[in-house]
This record gives structure tokens, C-alpha cells and sequence, in this order.
């Protein structure tokens, strides 16, 4: 199996988990919020395999963005766990973050392969 293949299988697993798992807390299953959880884990964990290890500023300063992303994102499940809906704002953050830091960092790698 392709070294990529398992990376990009275990971010769409974690994807799909959190996606599901989101909805399912609004319709008040209990056991929806474990599987958030474990899609935080596999996210977590998918961008520690990923990180940025080069020598680009940018690229580094955007990599920390996806750090704080995993801090909010255990904001996020600690909100659900204690039954607050805080954790939709805490998703909205990663989500807008998340988009952000994909964007940018797209523009900036095209930006170095011209170099």
C-alpha cells in the first residue's frame, strides 16, 4: 500500500467521522460524540504525519496554524462532552482556519516549484 494512499485514507476517514458525527450530535445520539472524537484523533494525527518539515517561513507559520486547528479542536470536543453548544463556534473556527491555511499554502508551494 502507497505511503500516500494511507495518508490520504486516514484524512478522509477522519473527515467523514467528524462530518458525520456532527450531525449526529444534533440529533442528540450519545455515542456520536465518541465518534468525533476519534475523527479529532485521526485528524490530529494525520497532520503531525504531514507537518511541514522544510525551511520556508510561510510555510512553517502556516503549519502553526494547523497546531492551534488541533487545540481548537479538542476545545471542541470537550464542549460537546459537556453538552454545550459552544462546540458549533469552535467547529466554524477550524473550518474557516482550516480553509484559510489550505488556500495559502497551495499559492505558496506553486509559488516555490516556479522558483
Amino acid at each position: 500500500m502507497p505511503k500516500n494512499l494511507l495518508k490520504d485514507g486516514l484524512f478522509i476517514l477522519a473527515a467523514v467521522l467528524i462530518l458525520i458525527s456532527s450531525v449526529l450530535v444534533m440529533e442528540h445520539y450519545t455515542w456520536a460524540r465518541f465518534s468525533f472524537a476519534v475523527g479529532v484523533v485521526l485528524y490530529i494525527a494525520h497532520r503531525a504525519i504531514t507537518a511541514y518539515r522544510g525551511d520556508d517561513f510561510r510555510l512553517k507559520r502556516l503549519n502553526r496554524m494547523f497546531a492551534f486547528n488541533a487545540i481548537v479542536f479538542i476545545l471542541a470536543v470537550y464542549l460537546m462532552f459537556k453538552d454545550s453548544k459552544s462546540w458549533v463556534v469552535a467547529l466554524l473556527i477550524v473550518a474557516v482556519v482550516e480553509l484559510y491555511v489550505a488556500l495559502r499554502s497551495a499559492s505558496y508551494q506553486k509559488e516555490n516549484d516556479k522558483l
